[in-house]
């Protein structure tokens, strides 16, 4: 028999007793009804087919609820105790160098044990599986899963009730084991996770908060050994460029309206170094001078898609050619060599 088959089952209820179809009498004699609807059931205690439990007078499709469902959360009322899911809060971030750093902690799983397990009970908006109240009259949920996991819209509403709750998922145990092995299997051994808890999301909250610290530091150690580095090179190498090279920097090209100034205006800029110099005159005089200064030098668009794939700085030979600018003379670059 297939162990998921809806509503077949090993038990039924005598009274409010659970009871096994080995403990039982043959057919209706059994007095039990269906844990799930309640119907009146026919225990099956033939010598061909696995012994089990049939409803007598309706279909068992019709049944509203999975037996494996509602025996799970009758093993919770009846043990008032489960094993909680380890949780294992972790983040991750890289750092300049595209390394990546983990920040963890690992919390082992415990067993809960609770003053009072109620089924179904309604809880704002929502129906929890299982409420269970321990110390303080705190509270966890706990949702059984067969088929269908917990839905997001669920989730979201938990979240806001700020109530933990775990997930157990039981579609793997067999209906007509005995009652031991599936109590073992809801209790202990049934997969299951938190699937919100608001003490994880405060550490997980905690732990990004150090490794952001850790990376900030490890970032800044960094910077300063790249800038010591280049710092070093520099006292030891002077930059020197060949006729007609210099320095490209960057560039920038904009057009639109100015409103300040009430007109359009359309601009390609390079932006590039020349040797700092100045000049005597009667009433100024240079002690000394030198390096390098920054000046722009006008470009033509068509440029753009070349300089769009350059980088910044770089040694270049620049191609002039004089033009005329709203009437006036003015130089433009119309080709780039890199050096």
């Amino acid at each position: 028999m297939n162990k998921t088959e809806t509503n077949t089952s090993a038990f039924g209820l005598f009274d409010t007793q659970l009871m096994h179809i080995d403990d039982v009498m043959s057919g209706l004699g059994c007095n039990c009804n269906c844990i799930s609807c309640g119907d009146k059931l026919v225990a099956k205690k033939g010598d061909v087919k696995r012994h089990h439990f049939a409803h007598h007078s309706m279909d068992a499709s019709e049944c509203s609820e999975s037996v494996l469902h509602r025996l799970c959360k009758h093993i919770l009322e009846r043990e008032r105790r489960i094993l909680a899911p380890e949780f294992h809060p972790m983040c991750s971030k890289s750092d300049l160098a595209g390394i990546e750093h983990h920040k963890e902690e690992i919390f082992e799983s415990e067993e809960l044990s609770f003053n009072e397990v109620l089924l179904e009970q309604a809880e704002a908006d929502f129906i929890p599986d299982v409420t269970a109240v321990y110390d303080d009259r705190q509270r966890i949920f706990i949702e059984i899963v067969v088929t269908n996991d917990v839905s997001e819209e669920k989730l979201e509403k938990v979240k806001r009730l700020g109530v933990p709750m775990m997930a157990v998922y039981v579609n793997e145990l067999d209906i007509m084991d005995d009652l031991d092995s599936l109590t073992l299997g809801v209790i202990e051994q049934a997969p299951r996770k938190w699937i919100y808890h608001p003490v994880i999301e405060q550490i997980q909250s905690r732990l990004q908060n150090e490794l952001d610290f850790d990376i900030s530091l490890l970032n800044e150690r960094m910077r300063l050994a790249v800038i010591k580095e280049q710092g070093e090179k520099t006292c030891h190498e002077n930059i020197s460029f060949k006729q007609h090279q210099m320095l490209l920097l960057g560039y920038n090209s904009a057009y639109g309206y100015s409103r300040k100034k009430a007109r359009n205006f359309d601009f390609s800029v390079l932006y590039v170094t020349k040797p700092l110099r100045s000049s005597c005159s009667a009433n100024y005089t240079v002690r000394a001078n030198g390096g390098h200064e920054a000046e722009t030098v006008n470009f033509d668009d068509s440029l753009l898609p070349q300089l769009s794939k350059m980088n910044f700085p770089c040694i270049v030979e620049l191609g002039i050619k004089p033009v005329f600018v709203a009437g006036r003379p003015v130089t433009m670059v119309d080709s780039i060599t890199v050096c």
